[in-house]
């Protein structure tokens, strides 16, 4: 009754996200270009939906649990472009640290890549302890690729 139970508590939570996302996107489109502004996907749906076996869902539980979405419903195509445009810096970064040290850049793009994923299934894109985390690991990983850096340099004088 309890493996039961647990599959039927992943399946409805799929679904729910699965709703929300489908919710949001119809509000983005409403403002695609200049979004609903910050914060604004934990006010934008308080309401509840009834599903057809009688289980209540809120439309959005203070937030999309999608960091791109999340992006386009608050701020817009701009926002989202913006995010990209980090997004582009930081790989170029990765790939450009490559040259140095390929394990270290290795280990980065997978920290990246698990921070992206999670990202996009799972919290909400403000929340502080969030960014939090992910500042912390850019200053990481910099402090980390400059080191390697200076030895490479002794390395060839």
């Amino acid at each position: 009754i309890f493996l039961k139970y647990n599959l039927y508590l992943q399946a409805s939570n799929k679904l729910h996200r699965l709703m929300i996302w489908s919710y949001v996107k119809e509000k983005i489109l409403e403002k695609p270009l200049i979004g609903h502004g910050f914060f604004s996907s934990r006010d934008i749906a308080n309401k509840l939906r009834k599903t057809q076996s009688g289980t209540n869902y809120q439309l959005i539980p203070l937030h999309p649990h999608n960091s791109i979405l999340q992006i386009w419903l608050e701020l817009g195509i701009f926002g989202v472009l913006l995010f990209f445009s980090f997004i582009k810096f930081i790989l170029d970064k990765i790939f450009y640290y490559i040259q140095i040290n390929r394990s270290v850049a290795t280990i980065a793009f997978i920290t990246f890549f698990q921070v992206f994923t999670i990202g996009q299934i799972s919290f909400g894109f403000w929340q502080s302890w969030w960014l939090a985390i992910i500042l912390i690991a850019l200053i990481l990983y910099k402090y980390v690729f400059k080191c390697f850096k200076s030895n490479a340099l002794q390395l060839d004088s």
